[in-house]
């Protein structure tokens, strides 16, 4: 009946509770396949996972690996009615699986369910705060355009729309999203609790930098781009569209300047300033603070450039995607069960 795919790249620190949390809450259901899909770690994350009894699937020969391909992956590699995905650094919760199957076998029109996330904060290894209900799932269900990282899936539904693009390299929950919602998919998120994330703070300076160097808000971009084809352009501009405001609002401002280069008259330039300031003066306002606007322009700032050059990337077709291309190995985990696995499907 499932499929657990759990994606991977140095997650020493957590893998090895993210796979017991994860056979603890399938353990009711007799036989299920748990997978973890590892993307060229280099510490000793595959090391940990071959002690469990579990399959253990290893990426490499791309020149980038991502969370959507290990997804795309572990969804072609597996056999399961239903696919729950999950991230490295993520505990599942005991009793999330069961309560996702009712929901899902209850109602065949839903193309994915998730359930509350909650966050624990680190900063060197050290534990520095949360946030509970991540997602603001709150007491009632309702309906999402898209999940986080950790959800239960359809197959049929992933089937369907051709499962997670692997050629994303980032935003892959919204670009699916939308897809499974177009054609006719719903997708839920339920007041019952599914999981805990262990991650840095989204808003750090370390996190920022580690989005930046894996090429993750490249990836925006890229849907973009991609939506072009699918006819789905406006649903995802929409979700980005203070980033593109700020994209816009920068080439005016370099128009302007060019202009006063070629005028010699300042005006063009300090409309642009006054107006700048005008614009923050009303974010202060409207938000109450004096550091919140300009962490939102430094936000801005850091995923313009990068969601500007994924637009700009040729972006492949999933159809060329090749598994035998990117699949290394693939083994058996656990004492006496280290004997390869064909990758032949």
């Amino acid at each position: 009946m499932l499929s657990v795919v759990i994606i991977a790249r140095n997650e020493e620190a957590h893998i090895g509770r993210c796979i017991e949390s994860v056979l603890a809450a399938t353990r009711s259901l007799g036989r299920c396949e748990v997978v973890l899909v590892d993307s060229s770690s280099d510490d000793r994350t595959v090391a940990i996972a071959q002690t469990y009894p579990i399959r253990i699937i290893e990426l490499g020969g791309v020149e980038r690996c991502c969370p959507s391909m290990g997804r795309h992956v572990g969804v072609r590699l597996t056999s399961g009615e239903y696919v729950q995905c999950v991230d490295g650094d993520t505990e599942i919760d005991a009793g999330w699986v069961t309560a996702a199957l009712a929901v899902m076998s209850a109602r065949p029109h839903l193309g994915g369910v998730a359930g509350r996330e909650d966050q624990i904060y680190y900063e060197n290894g050290v534990e520095t705060g949360g946030r509970p209900d991540y997602f603001a799932t709150g007491d009632a269900e309702s309906a999402v355009d898209q999940f986080g990282g950790n959800a239960l899936y359809r197959r049929a539904a992933l089937e369907a729309v051709g499962s997670f693009n692997p050629f994303v390299r980032s935003f892959e929950e919204a670009e699916l999203g939308a897809r499974l919602r177009r054609d006719g998919w719903r997708l839920v998120r339920i007041p019952v609790r599914m999981a805990t994330h262990h991650t840095q703070r989204p808003d750090s300076v370390d996190e920022y930098w580690r989005r930046v160097r894996s090429h993750l808000f490249t990836g925006q971009g890229q849907v973009l781009r991609i939506a072009m084809r699918q006819g789905l352009f406006w649903e995802h501009a929409r979700r980005l569209n203070r980033v593109l405001l700020f994209l816009l609002w920068s080439a005016v401002g370099c128009g302007a300047a060019v202009l006063s280069m070629v005028s010699s008259r300042s005006m063009p330039v300090v409309l642009w300033v006054g107006s700048t300031a005008v614009v923050m003066l009303g974010f202060m306002i409207r938000s109450r603070s004096l550091i919140k606007p300009f962490r939102m322009v430094v936000d801005w700032a850091v995923c313009a450039a990068p969601l500007a050059w994924g637009f700009l990337l040729n972006p492949q077709h999933p159809e060329r995607f090749r598994l035998e291309e990117v699949v290394t190995a693939d083994h058996m985990g656990g004492v006496g069960a280290d004997a390869p696995v064909s990758v032949a499907r």
